[in-house]
């Protein structure tokens, strides 16, 4: 009996090389800018989408100094009003004129103005009124030219404590009119003065300057 022996021929598998990363190609700095502009959206993407910024805030006092504004031209966009100004917490108050006779050590009469800044935020610049001789102190009288000014004149004030009064820097670029809100000043000193209005000498403020709590 012939037995026939089969040799296995045992084949070796080779694993394919793995394939050399490529390296990261850099994208062309216009391309690179172009992308970003994409990002950016338009300045009038609030109204594309029907949103309505809310007047919610009005603050009262001076321009801060590096802050370029503007004040509104229609005579009907100012309030003659009391005001108690008060320092420490740089809060201001609107006084009933009955009230006010009371107290007249600790308050004064000014007429507010309606600004607004670069950024279409609307405040008031409370301008201190003439005096029983019809003049004004020079800081007053500065601040009351400037605030007639800014009608016409995207314009910035600082403190000028040499002279006693406020220096005036016009604006040199040809920058756009502002885009006023749609209120009207009582709307305004609505909300600037909500909860701080005085209408009574029991109002815990005059209590307070009062020394009676």
């Amino acid at each position: 009996m012939t037995t026939t022996t089969t040799a296995a021929t045992a084949t070796t598998a080779t694993t394919p090389a793995a394939p050399t990363p490529s390296a990261p190609t850099s994208q062309p700095l216009s391309s690179a800018s172009a992308a970003l502009k994409s990002l950016r959206l338009p300045p009038n993407y609030g109204a594309t989408l029907g949103v309505k910024k809310l007047l919610t805030l009005v603050p009262v006092g001076k321009p801060k100094k590096p802050q370029f504004f503007r004040t509104h031209a229609a005579p009907e966009m100012t309030f003659a009003a009391m005001l108690l100004e008060q320092k420490e917490s740089r809060e201001s108050y609107v006084v009933m004129p009955d009230v006010a006779q009371e107290i007249s050590e600790l308050v004064r009469p000014v007429q507010l103005h309606a600004a607004i800044d670069r950024q279409n935020n609307v405040f008031l610049i409370p301008v201190p009124l003439p005096g029983e001789d019809g003049t004004r102190n020079p800081w007053h009288e500065s601040l009351a030219q400037a605030v007639e000014h800014a009608k016409l004149k995207w314009l910035r004030i600082t403190a000028n404590m040499h002279a006693g009064g406020y220096d005036v820097y016009e604006a040199e670029g040809a920058l756009p009119e502002p885009e006023w809100p749609a209120h009207d000043i009582d709307t305004l000193v609505e909300v600037a003065f909500r909860g701080k209005i005085i209408t009574s000498l029991d109002h815990p403020v005059i209590q307070t300057l009062l020394g009676k709590i």
